[in-house]
C-alpha cells in the first residue's frame, strides 16, 4: 500500500495539471473579489455621501468558496475525475494488476490521492478569500466562542463535502473507465442535488419533511454557501447543531457508500 501511495503521488505531483489546477482554485476566489470589491465600491459612490454599509461580509464569502454549484465547486469535480482517469488511460492501474497488486489496494491509494488533491483545491480557494475577504471586508459577526463555533462548522462541512465529491469521482472514474462520463455524471450528482437542496428554503420549519433535505449530501454545503442564511439557524448561525449533526452523517455515509459500492464493482471489473 505504501508503495502504491508513493507511486501515486509522484505520479500527481509530477504532473504540470496539478498546478494549473491549484492556480485556477486560486485565481478564480480572487477574481471574484476583486469584482465584488469594484461593487461595493460603486454603491459606495452611489450612497451620495451617506453611511454606507458594505454589501458584502467576509465570512459569508469565506464560505461561499465552498459551493458545489459554481465557481471552483464545478472545477473541483471536473479535474478530480480527469486526476482518477489519468492512470487508467495510460495503462497504469492495469499494470499494476497485472503485476499483482490487489485491488482493493490500488482502489484505495486512489482514493486517498484524490481526496487529498480535493482537499487541496477547496483549501487553496478558501484560504485565497478568506485572506482577501479579510483585507477589502469587514467580518461582519462578533468573533466570539458560539462564532468559532459556527466557523469551524461550516468548515468541517464545507471541506467534508469536497471529500465526497472526491469519493464520487473515484467511484465513476473506476467503474466506467470513461472520463466523459466520469466528468458529466460527478456533475449531474453532484448540481442536481444542490439545485434540490435549494428547495428546503421552502418548506416550513416544522415540516418533518425539511429532514429529508438534511439527509442529502449536498446539503450542508448548499446551506453554509448561501448569502441569506436564515434557515431555522438565525441570521447568525451557518448551521444549527441539529443541521450540522444531520449533514455530517449524511457526508460520511455517503462517502463510505461510494467507497464501498466503487470496490466492489472495481474489484468484478475486467481491466486486463
Amino acid at each position: 500500500m505504501r508503495n502504491l501511495l508513493k507511486a501515486d503521488f509522484f505520479s500527481l505531483f509530477k504532473s504540470k495539471l496539478t498546478y494549473v489546477v491549484l492556480g485556477i482554485c486560486a485565481g478564480v476566489p480572487l477574481l471574484t473579489l476583486l469584482l465584488y470589491f469594484g461593487l461595493n465600491e460603486a454603491a459606495k459612490n452611489l450612497s451620495e455621501g451617506e453611511l454606507f454599509e458594505s454589501l458584502f461580509k467576509a465570512r459569508d464569502l469565506m464560505f461561499s468558496t465552498f459551493s458545489l454549484s459554481s465557481n471552483v465547486g464545478l472545477v473541483i469535480p471536473i479535474f478530480t475525475g480527469i486526476l482518477v482517469m489519468a492512470d487508467i488511460r495510460n495503462g497504469t492501474v492495469r499494470n499494476k494488476i497485472i503485476i499483482g497488486k490487489s485491488r482493493t489496494k490500488i482502489y484505495f491509494s486512489q482514493l486517498i490521492v484524490s481526496v487529498s488533491f480535493c482537499v487541496a483545491m477547496s483549501l487553496v480557494s478558501f484560504l485565497v478569500m478568506t485572506s482577501g475577504s479579510l483585507i477589502f471586508f469587514k467580518y461582519g459577526y462578533t468573533f466570539n466562542a458560539s462564532e468559532a463555533w459556527n466557523f469551524s462548522k461550516a468548515l468541517i462541512i464545507g471541506v467534508l463535502s469536497f471529500i465526497y465529491v472526491a469519493t464520487l469521482a473515484t467511484f465513476i472514474a473506476l467503474s466506467t473507465k470513461s472520463m466523459p462520463l466520469t466528468i458529466v455524471f460527478t456533475l449531474l450528482v453532484v448540481v442536481g442535488l444542490s439545485l434540490v437542496c435549494s428547495l428546503a428554503f421552502l418548506v416550513p420549519e416544522d415540516s418533518n419533511y425539511i429532514y429529508i433535505f438534511y439527509l442529502l449530501p449536498t446539503f450542508g454545503a448548499s446551506s453554509i454557501s448561501s448569502s441569506t442564511l436564515s434557515l431555522l439557524t438565525g441570521s447568525n448561525d451557518l448551521l444549527s447543531n441539529k443541521v450540522f449533526f444531520f449533514c455530517l452523517g449524511s457526508l460520511l455515509g455517503f462517502s463510505t457508500f461510494n467507497t464501498a459500492l466503487g470496490i466492489f464493482i472495481f474489484n468484478k471489473a475486467d481491466l486486463k
